[in-house]
């Protein structure tokens, strides 16, 4: 299933819920691009925030078998910029330069209705966890967290979610873990 069909599915399912979107990594823009196409026709705020430098350094909960790298996925916040430039109607579109989950204290008052987390790496994962899940709406919210077959990204989800009480799912078998409350 492509990152737009999952996305798509995703959005479809909080259409009547109340609160903002956030995605964080936002990569080369395809995923941000689904969330934009799903939030159209409305005015929910979007957050989109990335670091733009690439990964940071690989840490030990990631295992000595990640398939990332330090820098890797940096790119010009510009580019992304002039890709989602066709989005100029959404009023409420927000694009953040960030390190995560520091920067995302400053979104402190949102609630989410959705939230795509794509950050490769435990540290990321696991502070973008902490923010959201508590601003995750009770009544339908629903996360999409990327590579969760990656050992980083999967020790943080079932932390969190161990402490929290929480289950998990699989879409497509590896890639995506969700939660629908």
């Amino acid at each position: 299933m492509s990152v737009e069909a999952v996305i798509t599915q995703a959005m479809d399912l909080v259409r009547g819920v109340a609160g903002s979107v956030i995605e964080c990594g936002i990569g080369e823009g395809r995923s941000a691009m689904a969330i934009l196409e799903a939030v159209r026709p409305t005015d929910r705020k979007v957050y989109l925030v990335d670091s733009f430098n690439g990964l940071p350094d690989i840490s030990v909960e990631d295992g000595c078998s990640s398939v990332f790298y330090t820098g890797q996925y940096r790119c010009d916040p510009d580019r992304i910029k002039r890709i989602l430039g066709g989005y100029k109607d959404i009023r409420n579109m927000n694009i953040f330069a960030g390190v995560i989950p520091e920067f995302l204290y400053g979104l402190a008052d949102n609630n989410f209705a959705f939230a795509h987390v794509d950050l490769d790496l435990y540290k990321g994962t696991i502070g973008a966890l902490k923010f959201i899940v508590p601003r995750l709406s009770r009544w339908g919210g629903f996360l999409l967290v990327h590579d969760i077959s990656q050992e980083g990204v999967a020790k943080a989800v079932k932390e969190y979610f161990k402490i929290d009480n929480l289950s998990w799912g699989l879409l497509d078998a590896d890639y995506w873990g969700f939660v629908r409350l």
